[in-house]
């Protein structure tokens, strides 16, 4: 028998998922609210992460990694949305997180293609919903993980608090361990030129002479299990 594994950072960190059939007009403007500040508030979390700080993990994942996983699981969760409102009870396709964020292109230590998917997306999305009626808001898809069909106000919901419990996730390791992980696994992490500056959405990059590389490099999966401090799957 497995040995379940008992991490020292919380399970839910920005609280555990509290579904919602329906939404009220106000509550709903809250969510798009909601929906509308991730991206700036998730570009402050990251903008001043060296590449090592950004390979610290959370339970099984990567700072990195879970930048990624973002940018994908809102790719998902928007072209579903859009689908219900288009289409009577579609099916959608669920995607394996885990997997996905085993690919190479999850690894890259350059986050700012997810950042700015993530954005975009946001805004599209935060747009779209200025302009349906109250009643389209009830329209559903049948997602085949999940026991009832999911309504698109259920939908906005729930890709919502998916993105701040992750960015939750970063903002732990800011306050708890982050500073005390590079320095133990990586000496000079914290004498390493930063990866990027983000102000109002605009990346820049700031290098010294000699650039890091920012091709895909795979982190083995062991990396996070033998760290200190280890991630949740979302």
């Amino acid at each position: 028998m497995t040995e379940s594994r008992k991490f020292d950072n919380p399970d839910f960190p920005y609280g555990e998922y509290q579904p919602e059939d329906s939404l009220s007009t106000a509550r709903r403007r809250e969510w798009l609210q909601l929906l509308r500040d991730l991206p700036d508030q998730l570009e402050a979390a990251v903008s001043d992460l060296t590449p090592a700080q950004l390979a610290t993990c959370y339970r099984r994942w990567t700072i990195t990694q879970i930048v990624h996983h973002l940018g994908d699981a809102q790719m998902n969760w928007f072209l579903r949305f859009k689908q219900a409102l288009t289409m009577l009870r579609p099916t959608i396709m669920p995607f394996e997180e885990d997997v996905w964020t085993e690919l190479a292109d999850a690894h890259s230590a350059d986050i700012r293609p997810s950042l700015q998917i993530i954005r975009g997306i946001n805004a599209r999305w935060y747009e779209l919903c200025q302009y349906m009626p109250e009643e389209d808001f009830a329209r559903v898809m049948h997602h085949p993980q999940r026991p009832q069909d999911v309504s698109l106000d259920q939908a906005l919901t729930l890709s919502t608090w998916h993105t701040y419990h992750h960015l939750s996730q970063i903002q732990w390791l800011r306050k708890n361990r982050l500073v005390i992980e590079s320095l133990r696994r990586w000496p000079s992490a914290l004498s390493q030129p930063k990866l990027g500056v983000w102000q109002r959405g605009q990346a820049s990059i700031v290098r010294s002479k000699v650039p890091f590389r920012l091709t895909p490099t795979p982190i083995p999966k062991s990396n996070c299990d033998k760290a200190l401090v280890l991630q949740v799957s979302a």
